[in-house]
């Protein structure tokens, strides 16, 4: 996506199990959306921060930005960034617990939305071959597709600015080491 006038937009997500999820977002005169991926998002990221385009008084809103590449970008690149984000490690004691099962087993690394999803949909795979007390991928199959509830969802944080969250990460990070957190 380049050239967006101002306005209201919706992106529509949609999973490999063809779940979709609208995502809506307001672009105005003072907001810069990256629809990157991957290398080409952390390299926008930086450029846009060399540039001054946050300190200009633009916000940069990154559409697919992972908490790791937050902290691999650091306060100065990532300051006033704005991201849309399916998973946080912190939403809730249920999220925190199963983040520190994968941080134990990852180098203490975060989990990120892709494997929050990758866990949702193998753990939805398994409960439903024990539901239907098979092995079958095409019984397996047809009972994933028996309840919509049971399909992965993605939940929307609007307007995340993610500067003070990464301005206390940092300042908390020798206590968070004395805990075994990273």
């Amino acid at each position: 996506m380049s050239n967006l006038a101002a306005g209201p937009y919706n992106v529509t997500v949609t999973d490999a199990n063809q779940c979709t999820a609208v995502i809506p977002f307001q672009i105005g005169s003072s907001l810069a959306a990256d629809a990157n991926a991957g290398a080409d998002t952390i390299n926008s990221i930086k450029q846009a921060a060399e540039f001054g385009i946050v300190r200009g008084g633009q916000r940069l809103a990154g559409l697919l930005v992972f908490v790791t590449d937050v902290h691999a970008l650091g306060l100065q690149s990532a300051e006033g960034l704005v991201i849309t984000n399916s998973f946080y490690w912190d939403m809730n004691d249920k999220t925190r617990a199963g983040s520190q099962r994968f941080m134990a087993m990852n180098d203490g690394r975060l989990p990120t939305m892709i494997h929050a999803g990758t866990y949702s949909g193998i753990l939805h795979y398994l409960r439903a071959g024990q539901a239907a007390n098979s092995t079958d991928p095409k019984v397996i199959a047809a009972k994933m597709h028996e309840s919509w509830t049971t399909c992965p969802r993605v939940t929307n944080f609007d307007d995340a600015d993610v500067t003070e969250l990464e301005r206390l990460r940092v300042s908390s990070k020798d206590d968070y080491a004395k805990k075994a957190v990273s």
